[in-house]
């Protein structure tokens, strides 16, 4: 899947008032852009669907194709590296397949292998550090117990035998000290990006549950508001960002940890099924991977309509959704957020609004910037 598609639309192409072999546009796929749903561009007698479930139920995903006669660039995906912060508590052990014993923990080790070992995930950096491996008890709650990494950050497929190893020796354990998981992770993220600059290194916390450790509350008392707290702190102090993975039943309320740490929706897997939880470590991936701001090209920029431009995306559900124009930053929504060119008239960079950041990273699906076309929408 591609993550960021530009597509260069020159006005004389499909940027004027007849759109010609242009971009269709209305309900009925012939003018005008609609706000969500799935995008129909025709180009002669032919139309071509985006958006939404193919026959067999996978995502068409966005591309200008022959809709729009010009040159089309693809947008940079940023170099990333997912640290797990992974929780081994006991709880992992839960039985989720009562005819072979499968535990939960199993699950997701079945899923972070088919990870590692995808060839999409080739030459992203992968670590893994670990909570919840203190004695029922005798948990702890200082971030420096949690900010060494048992496999450090390093390239795949370099780094993937380490990590499968690491993973498959852990067994479940303890309780859930979340936040202070989650500063220690921050720690040696941070300590790591700041000895490989041009990375864009984030948190990525595996977890089947709330923070909690009620056998050792004399001495440690993790609470929701306490990983939040650490979330915020983390993505405020030092721009990382925290993505969530939960995997098993009754885990809204993780999503706030999510929000907190600048990545809006926790990724969750309730159903205990490893195929749900692989599905979810590849959209954390290319969530991470999309960039908030596209450099344009030398040739974008030249004889183009740029009032006649469209920016979007898919969301979860694969459905395309039209993102706003706004004319500077300072038109930005802290709800419906919006996007914006660095320079109206000559423009060299399209930003995202903080929101709409969020919204599109927490899809873990494709970014389309059209410039200088009017791309439709049909209902």
């Amino acid at each position: 899947m591609a993550l960021a598609v530009l597509g260069t639309c020159f006005a004389a192409a499909c940027g004027s008032d007849d759109q010609g072999d242009g971009a269709a546009g209305s309900e009925d796929g012939t003018g005008g852009v609609g706000s969500s749903g799935n995008l129909d561009i025709s180009s002669g007698d032919e139309v071509r669907r985006y958006g939404g479930l193919d026959d067999e139920g996978n995502c068409r995903g966005l591309d200008v194709g022959d809709g729009c006669a010009g040159e089309i660039y693809e947008g940079e995906a940023v170099p990333i590296d997912l640290y797990l912060m992974f929780d081994q508590s006991g709880s992992m052990s839960t039985i989720v397949d009562e005819s072979t014993g499968t535990t939960r923990l199993q699950i997701v080790q079945q899923a972070v292998r088919a990870f590692l070992e995808d060839e999409e995930s080739v030459g992203i950096g992968a670590g893994i550090g670990y909570f919840g491996q203190q004695p029922l008890g005798a948990t702890s709650c200082s971030p420096a117990d949690y900010a060494e990494p048992s496999v450090e950050l390093g390239a795949l497929p370099g780094q993937k035998d380490a990590l499968i190893a690491s993973l498959d020796a852990r067994e479940p354990t303890g309780e859930t000290p979340t936040g202070a998981a989650i500063r220690g992770a921050c720690s040696y993220v941070k300590t790591y990006r700041d000895a490989h600059p041009g990375r864009a290194p984030v948190i990525l916390l595996v977890t089947d549950g709330e923070p909690k450790a009620p056998l050792s509350q004399e001495t440690c008392e993790p609470t929701l508001d306490d990983a939040v707290a650490a979330a915020e702190e983390c993505l405020s102090d030092h721009g990382i960002r925290t993505y969530v993975l939960g995997v098993g039943p009754s885990l809204t309320n993780l999503r706030v940890i999510a929000e907190a740490g600048g990545t809006e929706n926790a990724f969750l897997a309730d159903l205990d099924n490893a195929e749900q939880v692989l599905a979810n470590f590849r959209a954390v991936r290319n969530a991470a991977r999309l960039p908030c701001e596209l450099t344009l090209q030398e040739a974008s920029t030249r004889d183009v309509n740029f009032e006649a431009s469209t920016v979007a995306y898919l969301d979860q559900e694969c459905t395309y959704v039209s993102i706003p124009e706004v004319t500077a930053e300072a038109g930005c929504d802290a709800k419906d957020g919006g996007w914006y060119f660095d320079d109206p008239q000559q423009p060299t960079r399209i930003h995202l609004c903080e929101a709409t950041c969020g919204n599109v990273k927490s899809t873990g699906q494709q970014l389309f910037y059209s410039i200088g076309c009017p791309l439709g929408v049909v209902r």
